[in-house]
């Protein structure tokens, strides 16, 4: 009796396994990519009316996932996009999945930028909630050359930390946001020179970012160069075209012996020393990430014309 039992289980159990297995072959070679394609497309566009996605290939994967690859995020101009994702592999866990009655787990990995962000994702079964989390790993911003274009200047370093959010998908923007990080070997162009400096090079610039509302703030914010140090905290509000988003940020800069003698000003360089408080300069810049503007602050108050001089 019990035998026979067990041997029914066990063939119901191969029944289903069998059934699953060509389930499977059935999705891989019969999956509608083009129509998928096409829906994810437009829910993705619907994030933000300004920016259009496209997907340039969509597969399944065994064993319960999708693979998407040549993922193009413009503003408009399909030649130049402002972020291209190489491929981006998402996956149910179908362990965790029969345990948690609330939530659809699944893991992803994405290649872009000549690095990776790999982590967790968890779905509401019941509406359009969502939990996500992180690490980035040597991301070149550099190769966003589209939104460096959009921003009229250049910029190079390779972007690495972690971060979680939580939120709606719908509304990311909406949502809240932790995160650390690193960007190393950093390059950015200045519209304006600065101190004799038309670029800000850096070996390590970190900050830990929060998101709430649309609204970025940067803590513990901190630059080291070989030319100065630098401390900085202040929000970024975010606005539907990226590039318009308003700024407000404060910190200080030390410059370091080496910056001082590139000026060739020995005015200059006096002054700026008279207004050096602990060996800092305090500024404050406000505007858009497009048209930021700087204002350094001495003992004495505003010294911007001392910086401008020095930067002739």
């Amino acid at each position: 009796m019990k035998t026979g039992m067990i041997r029914g289980i066990f063939a119901v159990l191969g029944y289903l396994v069998y059934t699953l297995a060509v389930l499977a072959l059935l999705l891989w070679f019969l999956f509608p990519a083009a129509s998928v394609r096409a829906w994810l497309e437009t829910q993705l566009d619907g994030l933000n009316p300004a920016l259009t996605w496209k997907i340039q290939g969509l597969s399944f994967t065994m064993p319960v996932g999708l693979v998407a690859t040549d993922i193009r995020i413009s503003d408009g101009d399909q030649t130049t996009p402002l972020l291209r994702i190489d491929r981006l592999t998402v996956r149910l866990d179908p362990a965790v999945l029969l345990a948690n009655k609330k939530e659809v787990p699944l893991s992803y990995s994405l290649q872009t930028l000549g690095g990776t962000v790999k982590g967790k994702v968890r779905v509401a079964r019941a509406g359009s909630g969502m939990r996500c989390s992180g690490t980035l790993r040597n991301l070149r911003i550099g190769r966003m050359t589209g939104v460096w274009r959009e921003m009229g200047r250049t910029a190079a370093g390779n972007l690495s930390g972690r971060f979680s959010w939580q939120g709606t998908w719908r509304q990311p923007a909406l949502g809240a946001l932790q995160a650390d990080i690193v960007l190393t070997a950093g390059d950015i162009g200045l519209q304006q020179p600065i101190l004799s400096l038309d670029r800000l090079k850096f070996s390590r610039m970190s900050a830990r970012v929060s998101l709430k509302k649309r609204v970025v703030t940067f803590a513990d914010g901190k630059v080291e160069s070989r030319l100065f140090s630098a401390g900085y905290k202040g929000t970024v509000t975010l606005l539907p075209y990226f590039q318009e988003s308003g700024i407000n940020m404060r910190g200080f800069l030390a410059p370091r012996p080496e910056l001082l003698s590139r000026l060739h000003d020995d005015v200059a360089v006096s002054l700026i020393r008279e207004q050096l408080q602990d060996g800092k300069l305090s500024f404050t810049v406000s505007g858009t990430l497009l048209e930021p503007g700087i204002l350094f602050h001495g003992i004495s108050g505003v010294i911007d014309g001392v910086i401008e001089r020095s930067a002739r």
